[in-house]
């Protein structure tokens, strides 16, 4: 009975994790902590969970690997608890050349006085009643401004705030009444006379009303009209022939005051007496007659000081993205003194406190450092280590009786010879060439070329011809249909087929598709429907092979700027003089080149430009630029795929001929995932496409380790599934630059376990499948087996992400929806495994709710992504490809499914 009860906590846990996450995406993160995550229900629900546990510990005391794995929930819970209830959190905010000896805690009060009676008051959720006065909290906003807002002094001036587009960019624009502004000819007045060329906005009874002598036309969702006379003003896009705008705000009279929005304040907004309200800044005080409102944090003492020399950030080469940011500190301790470089996941540890780097000032000229005293860390991370011993023990139980088995990683390194002086000898000098790509990535021309030809969606097989040729060739340019174009847009084009010329977009120097962008932009990026999608994207292949055959993609010139390496364009106009005598040289022999087919010259050139770069260690070896050109060539990830599908007919055949082809096969695949991490100079798993590759990488390896034809067949099916979906979504491989935060070995580990934990899973979802089409106990046992080991990989590689959470920024958990939905997963499968020790179990429902659980896994990897909000944007991406009705139909599919083996089970049972 214990065990079901347990059983329906955890269902409850979850569902109110689940509904947690939509009411954040619905709402907003305040509300989902206020009413799930930090009420009072919430945390009595893992105290009952935690107890039971404890009943539970007894029992398993015989098995030693299931007696630690739960013994250490129970002492992670402890830890955490003492984190969550006596932690101290804080922020310290230093300027260069400054110091200071305490920090300022993240935990904030309000004070509330009258007279000389007074109340603190840290639970917003209450209400404060002092002298019959009562405060009550309405709602805490972080990113709140300074800003106008609707005054309750009628004499103050009324107030217009628009939105501009004008040439594809928005504007802001604030009308007082009586004044004019003059945007390209036309005067937009608020209750300002104009004869001529005038939008008129008017206050008149308490409406405002629009009115103008030029052509003005309005949209929304429920209007399209032409503005013939004065009418009241709506909520939509006006046109005029050159601009159009948006009223964001009409107030009757305005003021400035705080708001909730449209900044990055803290801000309180509170009713006084049920009818007065009040918005406060945190640290800023509200007075009225008689009554004091006080929104404050409490400062902490270090016990020493804390002085920041300077604060720096470090870049690619290169490149603008940061690297790294790093405060260079000195603690001042008594007679005790030294020096510490704090950097993103590299925090200071000193007298109980922990030190970590959080942001910066936009002007470098400060940074922040979060702060915390974490009694509860060494216990928590005893529960961490005692769970990674149990899991490890586990492999060794009955249930797992295949040990996993190492893999021998080969590089591989090949080198060209030059033999003719013409164009493709020139292309070879130049597929070695380093370039600056449009991520600010430097990498060398053969695999930024073919980069560009998959934005473009065109040259495929010849990037690297086309791509030099749109930047020396203008016969080439006015010609090469490059530009892939969908059927929709062939009309307004005038073209016939799926590829465009650069001109076809033009009809006298007028962009043709400028009049539909320009009206999709100004719907902003979330209300944008399939075809502004689209758009969008062709606008950007257009802009794309605009900015190669101007010469601003072709970033080959190294140069010192300011004690930093740049690569410059050869047509820049701000080269040194150097670098501008071996552009000029270069192009010339380009030139010539072209007439008498002899690119000597123009190869010599060539050669000269890649000396200089290599005499600049910082910038990729000749081994690295071989690697990426051999990996960008292969294609190797799109040949696993048919090499897998072969294997998945050929086991139907010939199973012992099917494994010994998988083992090579998975020696390619070990080594191309290893030249891969050799080439970003991280382990591959920062992004979707190397996520997915990875999880079919698992699938491989599971192949070779069960050595059992129903789950080598099962396996390989999933494995082309995976590597069909990147490949029919056109998930973009390019490697990027990691941000600092993502730049950790924690982070490594945690996302390749968890990743493999899925691989695991999917096997499960599909045993489970078939047990339920046909009763097969091999066909459980083997799912049960797969379920626990996914289980395991999920609960470890879920802590060591918390371990890297600690470790970076000071917190184990942030409530985050990837975060929580990986919890979900964890409490829906261990309700899944528990079953059997209920009297309600029969293989049956173990299958069937083993099969739904599957869901939570696909909902954590792909539906946080696009339904809900959160911070893994590393984890995901957004795909056109999925709709709300593709949701649909899968769920009317499980639920038909549902149907027909609940049918087939109870028409079994009656027979």
């Amino acid at each position: 009975m214990r065990m079901l009860i347990s059983l329906i906590l955890l269902f409850i846990v979850a569902f109110l994790c689940a509904l947690a996450t939509i009411l954040e995406a619905k709402f907003n993160t305040s509300f989902a902590k206020e009413y799930i995550y930090n009420a009072w229900y919430f945390h009595i629900l893992f105290l009952f969970l935690a107890c039971i546990l404890l009943s539970f510990l007894y029992k398993m005391r015989k098995k030693l690997s299931i007696f630690l794995l739960h013994l250490s929930l129970i002492i992670i819970f402890i830890g955490a608890c003492l984190t969550h209830f006596f932690a101290k959190e804080g922020i310290i905010h230093l300027k260069n050349n400054e110091s200071t000896q305490e920090f300022l805690s993240t935990q904030t009060f309000l004070t509330f006085k009258i007279n000389n009676k007074s109340i603190k008051n840290e639970d917003f959720t209450k209400s404060i009643n002092l002298e019959n006065n009562i405060l009550d909290f309405v709602e805490l906003s972080n990113e709140g401004s300074y800003a106008n807002v609707l005054s309750d002094d009628l004499n103050d001036l009324a107030l217009l705030s628009l939105k501009l587009n004008i040439d594809n960019k928005d504007y802001s624009l604030e009308l007082r009444q009586n004044e004019c502004a003059l945007i390209n000819d036309i005067n937009l007045c608020f209750d300002a006379k104009k004869d001529k060329n005038y939008i008129m906005f008017s206050l008149e009874n308490n409406e405002f009303f629009i009115n103008s002598d030029e052509e003005l036309l309005f949209k929304n969702s429920y209007k399209d009209e032409k503005i013939t006379k004065k009418s009241k003003i709506d909520y939509g896009l006006y046109y005029t022939k050159d601009f159009s705008f948006s009223i964001i705000d009409a107030l009757k009279s305005a003021k400035l005051g705080y708001k909730l929005s449209g900044g990055d304040l803290k801000i309180l907004h509170l009713k006084l007496n049920k009818k007065d309200d009040i918005y406060l800044a945190l640290n800023e005080e509200f007075k009225k007659d008689n009554i004091s409102i006080l929104w404050a944090q409490d400062s902490f003492d270090l016990g020493f000081k804390m002085y920041l020399k300077r604060f720096k950030v470090d870049y690619y080469e290169s490149s603008k993205i940061a690297k790294n940011y790093k405060s260079e500190l000195l603690v001042l301790d008594d007679d005790k003194k030294f020096d510490f470089e704090l950097m993103v996941n590299k925090p200071l540890d000193y007298k109980g406190f922990r030190f970590f780097q959080h942001s910066f000032d936009e002007d470098f000229s400060g940074t922040y450092i979060s702060v915390n005293k974490d009694p509860g860390k060494n216990i928590t991370y005893l529960g961490y280590f005692l769970l990674f011993i149990s899991a490890f023990l586990n492999l060794f139980s009955k249930e797992f009786k295949q040990l996993l088995k190492a893999t021998l990683l080969i590089f591989l390194c090949f080198n060209t010879n030059l033999k003719a002086d013409d164009l493709n000898s020139h292309l070879k000098i130049l597929d070695e060439v380093l370039v600056l790509d449009l991520n600010e990535r430097i990498l060398p021309f053969y695999s930024y070329s073919k980069d560009l030809c998959i934005k473009l969606k065109s040259c495929k097989n010849e990037h690297s011809l086309s791509v030099f040729k749109l930047t020396s060739d203008v016969d080439f340019v006015n010609n090469a249909r490059l530009i892939y174009v969908e059927k929709g847009f062939f009309s307004k084009l005038g073209i016939n087929n799926n590829y465009a010329k650069f001109s076809d977009f033009y009809q006298d120097s007028k962009y043709k598709l400028s009049k539909e962008l320009k009206n999709t932009l100004q719907k902003g990026e979330s209300n944008f429907n399939e075809f502004d999608k689209k758009l969008v994207k062709l606008d950007e292949r257009v802009n794309i092979f605009y900015l190669i055959f101007t010469g601003e993609l072709f970033k080959i010139l190294p140069e010192l700027s300011e004690g930093k390496l740049v690569l410059k364009s050869i047509f820049a106009q701000d080269l040194s003089l150097e670098n501008q005598k071996i552009a000029n040289k270069y192009i010339n022999s380009i030139l010539l080149a072209k007439l008498s087919n002899d690119y000597k010259n123009a190869n010599e050139i060539l050669l000269e430009i890649k000396k200089m770069q290599q005499a600049y260690s910082s910038l990729p070896s000749d081994l690295n630029i071989k690697a990426q050109i051999f990996l960008s060539k292969i294609n190797g990830f799109d040949y696993l795929l048919f090499a897998y599908l072969f294997l998945f007919i050929l086991a139907f055949f010939s199973f012992k001929s099917a494994y010994f082809l998988s083992l090579l096969s998975f020696v390619c695949f070990s080594f191309l995932l290893a030249l891969r991490a050799f080439i970003a100079g991280y382990a591959p798993f920062s992004n979707t496409y190397e996520s997915l590759i990875y999880i079919a990488f698992v699938l491989a390896l599971i192949m070779l380790i069960f050595r059992n034809k129903l789950i080598f067949i099962l396996a390989s099916l999933l494995c082309v599934c995976i590597l069909l979906s990147v490949l029919l979504n056109e998930i973009n491989p390019q490697i990027t630059n990691l941000t600092p935060a993502l730049n950790s070995i924690y982070l490594s580990i945690h996302v390749s376990v968890i990743s493999a934990s899925y691989s695991f899973f999917a096997l499960s979802c599909a045993l489970s499948f078939l047990f339920l089409c046909k009763e097969n106990k091999i066909f459980l046992n083997q799912a049960k087996l797969f379920t626990h080991i996914a289980l395991l990989l999920l609960l470890c590689g879920n802590f060591l992400g918390a371990i890297w959470a600690n470790e970076s920024w000071g917190r184990y958990w942030g409530w985050d929806s990837k975060e929580t939905w990986t919890l979900v997963s964890i409490l829906f499968y261990s309700i899944v495994l528990h079953l059997k020790y209920t009297k309600i179990y029969s293989d049956f429902l173990y299958a069937l709710l083993n099969f739904y659980a599957f869901n939570s896994i696909l909902m954590t990897y792909f539906g946080v992504n696009y339904f809900l909000n959160g911070k893994h944007s590393y984890a995901g991406f957004k795909s056109e490809f999925i709709y709300y009705k593709y949701l649909i139909l899968y769920v009317i599919l499980i639920l038909i499914l549902s149907l027909i083996f609940i049918y087939k089970r109870k028409k079994k049972c009656k027979n």
